[in-house]
């Protein structure tokens, strides 16, 4: 790459800098720190729903099947 600096020069790097940082932006590659802390909170939101849907399950099981249940 340092070659190829002094054949077309600063300007013609910091284009292609911002092309290739506006191409990650716009296929989704690069995001935001706050969007990447709301994925991860939805994330984390969904698996203690998951959670507590195993959960109920598995007591509703025990109930069908008359096994004694734990303390809830």
């Amino acid at each position: 790459m340092l070659p190829l600096a002094g054949e077309v020069g600063p300007w013609a790097l910091l284009v292609s800098l911002f092309v290739w940082i506006v191409t990650l932006v716009m296929t989704g590659r690069l995001i935001s720190r706050t969007v990447h802390l709301d994925r991860v909170n939805d994330l984390k939101a969904a698996i203690a729903a998951l959670e507590a849907t195993v959960a109920e399950r598995e007591r509703q099981i025990s109930v069908l099947m008359g096994r004694p249940q734990g303390p809830s």
